[in-house]
């Protein structure tokens, strides 16, 4: 069964609390934080960094995203800090924004497969 996700109120819309504001370093949803929790940092690699493990492969998916959301975020609050409004931050990121979200459904369905049960044939599991 999926989780029920309640959408977040649009900020240009005018049903927003009085007084509420959208503080401006908060510039999409990975960078914020805003409805985004990026994986936490593990102690090395699994079973002994051997490729062939697929917890190596959950580990490195994992850290790639952290990695990423990191520097994402550490690029935008530079530009902001440089004086960019947050359009122009965003925008001069866009590349690696674009791959920061892909990492989050990549990871999430290395964590579906990892706990999937192993049903196949042993020739389509090599050093499982």
């Amino acid at each position: 069964m999926w989780p029920q996700v309640t959408p977040a109120p649009n900020p240009a819309s005018s049903t927003r609390s009085p007084g509420a504001s959208r503080p401006s370093h908060r510039v999409g949803a990975l960078v914020g934080r805003d409805r985004y929790v990026p994986p936490e940092p593990e102690a090395g690699p699994p079973d002994g960094g051997d490729p062939r493990s697929p917890a190596v492969w959950l580990f490195l998916a994992r850290d790639a995203e952290r990695r990423m959301r990191d520097r994402l975020a550490g690029r935008v609050a530079a530009a902001l800090g440089a004086g960019d409004d947050a359009f122009a931050a965003w925008n001069g990121n866009l590349a690696l924004a674009a791959r920061t979200a892909e990492a989050c459904p990549d990871r999430v369905v290395l964590e579906i497969l990892a706990t999937a049960p192993v049903t196949a044939p042993a020739v389509f599991l090599p050093g499982l």
